[in-house]
């Protein structure tokens, strides 16, 4: 979602049956966009695109291009956007932080080193 010059938003559970799992991510817009038109991006998890590889990494690109994947939500400011699982202990990603770039890492389920 991005609120731009005003928007009205209620959040509500996808299902009152299934469990949910998810994460939000609130990036501050720059002044050039602060009230730009309002708008939605709405993608079910089977059409957020992925890359896997045989070191037991898996990606879901939702934002950003990384690993020649690029994901489908557009962000007025240049985000990445990344759900990782590692199916082996021994996987290891690098990813560069561009510089003036704040970075987040929420690890969900297991431990990880960084």
């Amino acid at each position: 979602m991005t609120a731009g010059k005003g928007i009205v938003h209620a959040e509500m559970p996808g299902s009152f049956d299934i469990e949910s799992l998810g994460f939000q991510l609130w990036i501050n817009l720059d002044s050039k966009n602060k009230f730009c038109e309002p708008g939605y991006q709405e993608y079910l998890a089977k059409n957020i695109p992925e890359h896997s590889d045989h070191q037991g990494m898996r990606a879901k690109v939702i934002s950003g291009d990384v690993l020649g994947v690029k994901g489908p939500i557009v962000a007025r400011t240049p985000t990445y956007f990344i759900d990782f699982e590692f199916t082996k202990k021994s996987a290891i990603y690098y990813h560069e932080i561009p510089a003036g770039w704040n970075s987040m890492i929420v690890c969900y389920k297991g431990g990880l080193t960084v």
